[in-house]
Parts: structure tokens; sequence; C-alpha cells
């Protein structure tokens, strides 16, 4: 965007120059044949040089607009082209900004599954003790361990969304690169 935004400064620059005069240097030089007859070319005398040295001036008195419209043209393009760079940089601080949230929302997310991971845990071994005591009944043994299953699950789904979601801010604050 940068690049561009240069090109654009240079490209208005270059229509308001329609309006300065130019002075041009010209020249040329070479060689002419005086042979009148074509198997006279051949003979070295016969080659004549030549050479033109000058100078031309160009005054634009009017070009029916043209210049002042190449440059509100250019300048038009020049805004735009900034318009789209903040656009750009908003674009950016929103990716940011949505991959933070995300990142802090995926940690709560992890430290609230792995304390029900603890108390899924703390509670299969109280079942078990009383289940071994004789208090509690297997069928709650069964289900404890069930929800255990299902806490270890959502602990690793938290932590895979973490990691996902570290990589996602990480490349958006442009420490990854695709």
């Amino acid at each position: 965007m940068e690049s561009q935004q240069k090109y654009n400064h240079y490209l208005v620059k270059y229509a308001q120059a329609g309006h300065y005069p130019r002075l041009l240097a010209i020249g040329s030089f070479g060689y002419n044949p005086g042979a009148t007859h074509f198997s006279d070319l051949t003979q070295s005398s016969r080659w004549y040089d030549y050479s033109t040295i000058g100078l031309r001036l160009q005054v634009p008195i009017f070009s029916g607009f043209a210049t002042n419209y190449k440059v509100q043209q250019s300048k038009i393009q020049q805004r735009i082209t900034d318009n789209n760079k903040r656009s750009l940089e908003k674009e950016i601080n929103l990716e940011v900004e949505q991959a933070l949230i995300n990142l802090y929302n995926s940690v709560q997310s992890f430290n609230i599954q792995k304390q029900n991971l603890k108390l899924a845990q703390d509670n299969l071994a109280v079942l078990r003790a009383e289940y071994d005591a004789g208090i509690a009944l297997n069928v709650e043994v069964t289900t404890a361990e069930s929800d255990l299953i299902e806490a270890q699950t959502n602990y690793y789904r938290a932590v895979y969304t973490a990691l996902i979601s570290k990589a996602d801010y990480d490349r958006a604050v442009g420490n990854i690169v695709r």
C-alpha cells in the first residue's frame, strides 16, 4: 500500500508537470546517396553525409482542460489508495482484537475445564472410597467414571482450542507467516 501511495504521489506530480513548458534537444546524422542511377550507388564519392541539431520548445497554451482532468483523476486515485490503506489497517486491527478476545476466552475455558477435571477426579475418588466403605452404589461410581471421561474430553478440547487461538493470534500480529 505504501508503494502504491508513492506511485500515486509521483503520478500526481507527473500530471501537474503537463502545465510546464518542455525543452527538447533534437539531432540526427546520416548519409545520402547522390547518384542518379542505381549502378552508381557503390561509388563512395557519391555519398554525402548530413546532420541536424536543434532545440524544440513546447509551451502548453490550452489543452482543452485535459491536463486539469488528469491531475484531478490522479488526486482521486491517491485518495482512494489512502482510504484503502486506512481500511486495511482497520481490518488488521480488528483481526488482532478478535484473535486476542478468542485467545482470552479459550484460556478462560481451559481454566474452567481444568477445574472441572479436578472436581471429577475428586468426586470419583470420594465415590470409590464410599463404595469401598459400602455407602455408595456401583451406579454412582460408574456415573462418576463417565463424568471423569467427559471432563477429560472437554479438557483436551479446551487445550486444543487454546492452542489454535494462540496460533491465530500469532498469525494476526505477524509472528507466523503463511
